[in-house]
């Protein structure tokens, strides 16, 4: 089915978001420094299966506005609860990545009636002391040169999956550059965000998604172990698939998870 695109209106700024399909509502958030095209090929299978699927784009990345400030979990999470206020949407079934599954987490436990079913795919449950030794390491500035070496920079930061194309590459490497020199901003809000007082208020089906590759496989045991109602997946290692067989998995899997009865 056709993915289309639209801009909504919000407290916050206007939100690009995708959708397509009619059916259960599920709504899909990217990672960092992505945009909600990573989820186009999810989102063509899962609109055939009876779902309607929404994917924002998250403040600052995409096409969505930049922030007026330095957004915290909470403001993305109150940013999505203003973005299903427009469309009219309760009950959703929400999944998010990295960045955004702090983001999905803190959302689900505040406005938990809000949420029917959530998936995790791969959490930042991290302390103090390794939230900030991860800064350094994931957010280095993204500076423009003359000589445009920010190109290259920007390049070596997407080109990390053997099994994609360069067309594929080229398309995480645009995502990149459109955040600018503000794509750290939802990595700094992770890292100022305490996730784990969060797991045991997540009172919904709750499906924690991994990999064999995922550097937060030990916050993913953590979730396993805190949140009251959550099964798991484990799935190939991420850079061992093509972006077409890691949609087609990640599909089957939320499908069969936000299924009634899943």
């Amino acid at each position: 089915m056709r993915v289309r695109r639209v801009f909504a209106d919000t407290p916050q700024g206007q939100v690009h978001f995708r959708y397509a399909g009619a059916g259960i509502p599920v709504v899909l958030m990217h990672w960092a420094p992505a945009s909600s095209r990573q989820h186009v090929g999810v989102m063509e299978l899962l609109s055939e299966r009876d779902f309607q699927v929404i994917a924002p784009d998250l403040l600052g990345y995409g096409d969505s506005d930049k922030p007026q400030a330095q957004c915290s979990i909470a403001d993305y999470a109150r940013n999505l609860g203003e973005l299903l206020d427009v469309l009219g949407l309760d009950g959703v079934c929400l999944y998010g990545g990295h960045t955004t599954a702090a983001v999905a987490a803190e959302f689900a436990a505040t406005t938990a009636v809000r949420v029917r079913r959530l998936a995790l795919d791969g959490s930042p449950v991290l302390d103090a002391a390794d939230r900030a030794a991860r800064a350094g390491k994931y957010t280095p500035p993204l500076e423009l040169h003359a000589d445009g070496s920010h190109m290259q920079q920007a390049w070596k930061r997407a080109y990390r999956n053997p099994a994609m194309s360069l067309e594929e590459v080229f398309a995480d490497c645009v995502d990149f550059l459109k955040a600018g020199a503000t794509y750290h901003t939802g990595y700094e809000a992770v890292w100022a965000y305490d996730m784990a007082p969060r797991l045991p208020q997540l009172t919904m089906p709750t499906l924690a998604i991994t990999t064999p590759d995922d550097p937060l496989a030990d916050a993913h045991r953590r979730v396993l172990a805190e949140v009251p109602d959550c099964r798991e997946f484990v799935g190939a290692p991420r850079y061992s698939q093509t972006v077409a067989e890691r949609d087609a998995q990640m599909a089957r899997v939320l499908g069969e998870f936000f299924s009634p009865g899943g």
